[in-house]
């Protein structure tokens, strides 16, 4: 049974269900724009553990058993998991799994690791290879800055450009019965390599793979922008969101630009954009998305390498 779609693309025709979803996140976290959508807010960064590794296992370790308490399943019933971070040897989610003992994929590409673990996790269920699929992703503001940048004794400044690596994690819950979200297609994107080497400016170094990736999908399922009520992106700040709309519609006006209904999470300040590849790129706009106030039935998620097209259940057949 065939399902590609288009160049890079995927349709499903029996759509995966989101049965539930969870989302840990640290206590900058928890004071931003959306922190009341947290299902839980940890105030100790380390999260009563002796390193940031550590703490980074345990709030994945955490967002997982949400997910089954939430969809009223135990972990002995999740068939796989598919799980990602940032860390070298993806320590951090590799052992946050561990105590829930399931069979465990995991998953690398930076910031896309979450969009890549629903893409598999969706392909897994659809493909009849899974009934339950556990799909997470975790990272930690500190042990990415020890990592990828400098560690926080070395007190470097940060440049306006510079992002806030999510202190977080967020696990989802794929099944082919039951869930209000739908995931109906997936478009994979392609590295996109502009040269830009500022390890503080991830925006300009995301957006040109953030265009190529949406203008893709576009064709590929022969959509426009106002087909979506939401195109949601991670990673990219406001410097990088300024160059996405430049590579999509360069001929714009600022007025025009305005127009496209992309939806930016921002700290209140527009000082430090919340990045990384998950809490607040997937599961935080989720959980807004399908609180009882807020009534758009149709969504579109975009990460810098995976998009993933989610439908409400209601909207099918609209």
């Amino acid at each position: 049974m065939k399902q590609m779609q288009g160049k890079q693309s995927i349709l499903f025709q029996n759509p995966v269900k989101i049965l539930s979803h969870a989302c840990v996140g640290g206590k900058k976290e928890g004071e931003g724009p959306i922190g009341k959508h947290l299902d839980l807010i940890v105030e100790d960064p380390m999260f009563g553990k002796e390193n940031w590794e550590e703490s980074e296992s345990c709030f994945l370790k955490t967002a997982g058993e949400i997910a089954l308490r939430k969809g009223k399943k135990k972990k002995k019933d999740v068939r796989m998991a598919f799980c990602g971070d940032l860390l070298g040897q993806l320590i951090a989610s590799s052992f946050g799994i561990a105590e829930l003992e399931i069979p465990y994929y995991g998953v690398y590409g930076a910031c896309s690791s979450i969009g890549a673990a629903l893409s598999i996790g969706a392909m897994a269920v659809n493909g009849g290879f899974a009934d339950l699929v556990l799909s997470g992703c975790s990272s930690h503001f500190a042990s990415a800055e020890k990592e990828f940048r400098f560690p926080l004794g070395y007190g470097s400044q940060r440049p306006y450009s510079a992002t806030w690596t999510v202190t977080g994690a967020g696990a989802f819950l794929l099944n082919e019965d039951k869930g209000d979200v739908q995931i109906r297609g997936i478009t994979t994107g392609k590295i996109k390599d502009y040269g830009v080497q500022d390890p503080f400016n991830m925006g300009a170094c995301m957006a040109p793979a953030a265009a190529d990736t949406i203008y893709q999908s576009f064709i590929d399922f022969e959509m426009e922008s106002v087909d979506f009520d939401r195109i949601i992106t991670g990673d990219l700040g406001a410097v990088g969101q300024k160059l996405l709309f430049e590579f999509l519609h360069p001929e714009d006006s600022p007025q025009e630009k305005s127009s496209w209904r992309f939806f930016l999470i921002l700290h209140p300040q527009q000082l430090i954009s919340y990045t990384s590849q998950l809490c607040l790129s997937i599961p935080v706009p989720m959980a807004l998305l399908l609180s009882p106030s807020f009534q758009e039935k149709v969504y579109f998620h975009f990460q810098w390498i995976t998009h993933i097209h989610f439908q409400n259940n209601e909207s099918v057949g609209n």
